[in-house]
């Protein structure tokens, strides 16, 4: 701190998004007044002092002062309930307490009045003493409230003298780099969180290879900090690795908030933002809902150079989003534990951007790592098995618990994970799974003997197993499989109920199932990943894939029953059907697949002669490389995981229809239920593929035959309104025009569509102030309150109830060498309404017919969109300004056709 305070006085240090900020001047000057005033409180080198809060400057502050003072900080999640404070502040043997707490808010004071209730009998700015807690003394507030046996955060500058500056001083100088100055804590394999001792040569050497990784040396960074400090990598990089190299620590809030990340990311011109996948997500999500008002949104985070996400293992779809708004982003992906200081491997500044995706980097400098199998041999290259460390990086041991230390780390000095891993040739390295129960949820360590131990206390409870299962947004929640009394009425909610304001809301199961008896091995040993396999396989049968409620899940086939039954399932589990057209060829699927960001697909294997599964792969050529009944992972198509098909046969990448049918139970049935009582009536539940539209997809049927009307008036009109609609007929200039005159057609009412997925400016256009859709066809209004189409505005082609749009089609024939210029149309077919026609300029001399030309169509369009009518010109129609002019291109057409 006092190098870059002397090389970066004046440059911003911390600063919190719309409030303080510090130099680093100024925060060397305040951080030497608060080291002093640890030390006139009565604390002394190699005291414990916990920081419980939020992220805040304070947190910042604090953090720095007591490394300076010898004194061992201990991070304290500020979610911790009365149980888990009592314990983890008795775990560690704090003498003192920093409560960052938030404007006025007194939650965390009320937490610590629970553990220790004679706290309110002492008087301010004195010390306590407590029978549960003997070794802490001192508690310190940042509250602007007077709080009762507390010192409060502003009079802490003031209270050192000459005496404690200048002890000050010597602890300075006395202070060993192998000394623990901090104490954090993660779960384990029993029941108490374990205290890691991090010591100065852990937390500064991989704060320096961290930045070092992240070029901060190389410009001015603009850091944005969302993951907590009291996580180890949140400070290593926030807090270490940003002094290290004179970077600006950006706070984005005290508690967690997309919405305000987004604005101070764009605000502040971060030039560099960490987190952990879940927040990435959220940021993204954000993004797409601010880009409904704001279509720039995108562009407002040019500042944004790089990405480093870590904390948690990242979902390959989550970087490849980022880098399909952010193409300019440079993405590092890591790997750590709190136990290595965190972070052991990081992607490589310069290196392909797919090694991020694929992989979680490369070994930082002066570590050591292998790979080993169950005898803690040491596996080939390539070969999955548990992945250990050795190095500057390892901690000092759990804090009092030398037992829980020789299991983690071996007589070498070898540092055992618990994640299963493979390394490859080129350096880099993959994590396949865990060997360890430990649950990681949003990029916290959750210890399932914790909350079994909360949930065995229940009365009704006779055994509870705790464990892990997929979730897309936060890689892991938490699930719990219980042995009940019998007859007992216990349920889902009661045990909720139970856990909340024992342990944190994040501990708290998401699914709980009831059993009768567990899964063991022969000696009797229950195999939760049984369990888990079990429960996961107990969701909805769709939910099964890693699907939330809002998931597009694509319907891709003839009319069948399966069809019919699979767009049911999909709006009881709250998802959304995307209704692929049959006849799509293999670049129409992939465009439609991206477009709708698909998460699962179910699809026809073989009908009507037509190959389903050859097609898809070639829209997805590394289907191929997975095993039948196994998730996919796509890089032409990245938010694909899931492929359903409707067959008797094993087809590589895909699960069979039929299979999903025996996967609910009674359990999952009853999920399914709670969840529909969860769906919104204003959710979106399907989403359609069309060009334009008029009574069909975007606003359904506005227009009806009444069940009584004569022959006459069913042929020659659409018939009248429905009840609960409007339309209107209006001009060019938007004015609403007499019955009996041909104008637009506009349409206001409950059928009309949500808008186009993910194209705001389209919906905008489509619409006119106050609601009304735009149909782009010339309607008349009759007397009698019927109404007739008779033409079209748009040049939109309806061939037989399919809406065609030409452009689709002009790219297809541009692509042909031959071809100058296209210009695709419909003309009047007596059997199908419209027929697709083209009018060609081809190269001079070139020999390109009517067939060539339909050929070049095959395999890259449906067959329905090739023209039918194809005639070539040596020039188009065209107005005064040059504008094609289809209407006359049409024209000449009809009459070739007429001839």
């Amino acid at each position: 701190m006092e190098n870059s305070a002397s090389e970066f006085a004046e440059r911003i240090a911390v600063s919190m998004y719309g409030g303080e900020k510090l130099t680093y001047d100024q925060v060397d000057k305040k951080t030497d007044a608060l080291a002093a005033a640890f030390l006139a409180l009565g604390l002394q080198k190699g005291n414990h002092i916990a920081i419980w809060g939020f992220n805040s400057v304070e947190w910042y502050l604090s953090f720095v002062a007591a490394m300076k003072a010898g004194i061992v900080a201990v991070n304290v999640n500020p979610l911790f309930q009365p149980p888990e404070l009592e314990l983890c502040l008795q775990l560690s043997d704090a003498k003192a307490i920093i409560m960052h707490e938030i404007g006025d808010e007194h939650v965390l004071y009320d937490v610590l009045a629970k553990v220790i209730p004679e706290i309110v009998e002492f008087d301010h700015s004195k010390r306590i003493q407590t029978k549960k807690l003997p070794m802490l003394n001192t508690v310190i507030t940042t509250s602007h409230q007077s709080r009762k046996g507390t010192y409060n955060w502003n009079n802490l500058f003031e209270m050192a003298d000459e005496n404690h500056y200048k002890l000050l001083l010597q602890i300075k100088i006395k202070v060993d780099t192998f000394d623990v100055c901090d104490i954090q804590f993660t779960s384990g394999t029993t029941s108490a969180p374990k205290a890691v001792l991090l010591t100065h040569h852990n937390l500064v050497n991989n704060g320096y290879w961290i930045g070092k990784n992240l070029q901060l040396n190389e410009k001015q960074c603009k850091l944005c900090a969302l993951p907590p400090f009291f996580h180890a990598y949140g400070l290593a990089v926030g807090i270490i690795a940003s002094i290290w190299f004179g970077a600006t620590t950006i706070l984005p809030y005290s508690k967690y908030s997309p919405s305000k990340s987004v604005s101070c990311i764009i605000e502040d011109k971060c030039n560099l933002i960490y987190g952990t996948p879940t927040m990435f997500i959220d940021i993204l999500s954000n993004l797409n809902n601010r880009a409904q008002r704001d279509p720039q949104i995108y562009q407002k985070f040019v500042c944004v150079q790089r990405m480093f996400t870590g904390g948690a293992t990242c979902l390959p779809d989550v970087i490849l989003n980022m880098k399909k708004h952010f193409p300019w982003l440079k993405v590092t992906s890591g790997y750590g534990m709190t136990e290595l200081s965190p972070v052991t491997f990081m992607s490589m500044p310069n290196e392909p951007p797919d090694l991020a995706v694929k992989t979680i980097g490369r070994l930082l400098d002066h570590m050591e790592t292998k790979v080993v199998n169950q005898d803690s041999e040491i596996v080939p290259l390539g070969t999955p098995g548990e992945l250990c460390f050795k190095g500057y990086m390892v901690m000092k041991g759990y804090y009092k618990n030398p037992e829980k230390t020789r299991e983690a780390v071996d007589n070498d000095g070898w540092f055992h994970t618990g994640d299963r891993s493979v390394l490859l040739g080129n350096g880099y390295a993959q994590i396949v799974g865990r060997i360890k129960d430990t649950i990681i949820r949003g990029g916290e360590n959750i210890e399932p003997k914790e909350i079994e131990e909360v949930i065995m206390k229940h009365t009704d409870v006779i055994d509870v197993q705790v464990y892990g299962v997929r979730d897309d947004r936060l890689g892991e929640v938490v699930a719990a499989s219980i042995m009940k009394e019998e007859n007992s009425k216990l349920d889902e909610e009661d045990i909720r109920k139970f856990c909340s304001g024992v342990i944190s809301s994040y501990k708290i199961p998401q699914y709980i199932v009831f059993c009768e008896e567990y899964p063991k091995t022969a000696s009797g040993k229950i195999q939760k990943f049984k369990l888990r396999y079990d429960l996961e396989k107990k969701l909805a049968a769709l939910l099964s894939f890693g699907l939330k409620s809002g998931d597009h899940v694509a319907i891709w086939g003839f009319n069948s029953v399966e069809w019919y039954l699979s767009f049911l399932a999909i709006a009881q589990a709250g998802l959304v059907a995307v209704n692929l057209n049959p006849l799509y060829e293999a670049t129409e699927l992939k465009s439609c697949l991206l477009k709708s960001k698909v998460k699962a697909l179910i699809m026809d294997e073989n009908l009507n002669n037509r190959d389903f599964y050859s097609i898809l792969k070639k829209a997805v050529p590394e289907i191929e490389d997975y095993d039948y009944q196994s998730q996919i992972m796509s890089e032409e198509i990245p938010s694909l995981q899931s492929v359903v098909i409707i067959s008797q046969h094993e087809c590589r990448g895909t699960f069979k229809w039929i299979d999903l049918l025996t996967m609910p139970t009674a359990e999952q049935k009853i999920a399914i239920r709670e969840l529909q009582s969860k769906i919104n009536v204003f959710d979106a539940c399907n989403l359609q593929f069309t060009s334009s539209g008029y009574g069909m997809t975007e606003i359904l049927s506005p227009f009806m035959s009444l069940p009584d009307d004569h022959e006459d008036i069913i042929l020659s009109t659409v018939g009248r309104i429905m009840d609960h609609q409007e339309v209107k007929v209006i001009n060019e200039a938007g004015d609403t025009v007499p019955i009996g005159v041909s104008g637009e057609l506009c349409c206001r009412g409950y059928s009309l569509m949500k808008g186009y997925y993910d194209e705001l400016e389209k919906t905008q256009l489509a619409f006119l102030p106050g609601g009304w859709f735009r149909t782009g066809d010339r309607f008349v209004f009759l007397e009698n309150g019927y109404a007739q189409i008779i033409g079209r505005i748009k040049d939109t082609i309806i061939r037989g109830g399919e809406n065609i749009e030409p452009k689709e089609i002009e790219q297809v024939l541009m692509t042909h060498p031959e071809i100058v210029n296209a210009q695709v149309y419909g003309v009047p077919c007596k059997r199908l309404g419209e027929m697709v026609a083209a009018c060609i300029v081809k190269e001079n001399k070139s020999n390109l017919c009517e067939e060539d030309v339909q050929n070049h169509c095959q395999q890259k369009i449906a067959h329905y969109k090739i023209p039918q009518c194809i005639i070539f010109l040596n020039e188009l129609p065209k107005t005064a300004s040059g504008k094609i002019q289809k209407y006359k291109l049409r024209q000449i057409t009809e009459e070739i056709m007429r001839k």
